[in-house]
């Protein structure tokens, strides 16, 4: 009968050390300097930049907050009203995973784009908008239309030249790709906001708990002290 596993703070501290170890590992395999013995390009370099940024504040911030809360849970203080409990730290390491999936998700990229000799992700062509052509029709309502008087063209003017088609072409390829990128910016700003109430809304709970259980041992010893007072009495 297989054994079913306490998720205590030995349980959490081991999960807590492979996802060190492995966020140390990818900060060592994607630094910059390294990279740019590659010759990757600027926008790999900036991508790598950001993945071992927020692993670095992972590493220093959020995993050791965690490990404190294991610390409390494996060896509680005496003295302290608030313990770490089981639930406590299960709350919490679903938070962190969060933030360790998003980084690890950064560096999937990396790992994709190293497999391809660090060439950049290829997005596929947009269409482009047909150019409207006027066309003056050799009829109207049915009845054919006489032949228009040749005229000399003004120079300058007609159909623009090639390369100015290329250019309004590029501008508005740029002019999209910025707005879906802002559009991207502000999504994942949106979504760090709400995970952040998340976590103070949880640290709040957690807070509240404990104060009512803290309470609760007051009202407990109260009453065991209003029992010894009558049983004296009695006697």
């Amino acid at each position: 009968m297989a054994t079913m596993t306490v998720k205590d703070g030995h349980y959490f501290r081991g999960e807590l050390r492979k996802v060190e170890d492995k966020l140390k590992n990818l900060c060592s395999d994607y630094d910059a300097v390294r990279l740019k013995k590659q010759h990757v390009s600027e926008t790999t370099l900036g991508r790598a930049r950001t993945a071992v940024g927020q692993a670095q504040l992972l590493l220093t911030k959020r995993l050791p907050q965690f490990d404190g809360l294991c610390e409390l849970n494996i060896h509680p203080d005496p003295a302290s009203d608030k313990p770490a409990k089981n639930e406590d730290l299960d709350g919490f390491w679903d938070l962190v995973t969060l933030a360790v999936d998003d980084v690890l998700d950064m560096f999937k990229v990396l790992q994709q784009q190293e497999a391809n000799n660090w060439d950049e992700p290829v997005e596929s062509p947009k269409a482009q908008p047909a150019q409207p052509k006027f066309r003056r029709s050799n009829s109207v309502s049915g009845f054919p239309r006489s032949a228009p008087a040749h005229r000399k063209r003004k120079p300058g003017c007609g159909q623009p030249a090639s390369h100015e088609l290329t250019t309004c072409q590029t501008c508005a390829t740029l002019s999209s790709q910025v707005t879906e990128l802002n559009g991207e910016l502000l999504a994942a700003r949106s979504l760090l906001s709400v995970r952040d109430r998340d976590l103070a809304q949880t640290r709040e709970e957690l807070a509240d708990t404990r104060e009512l259980l803290r309470q609760l041992d007051v009202a407990k010893q109260t009453e065991r002290q209003s029992q010894r007072s009558a049983m004296c009495a009695i006697s």
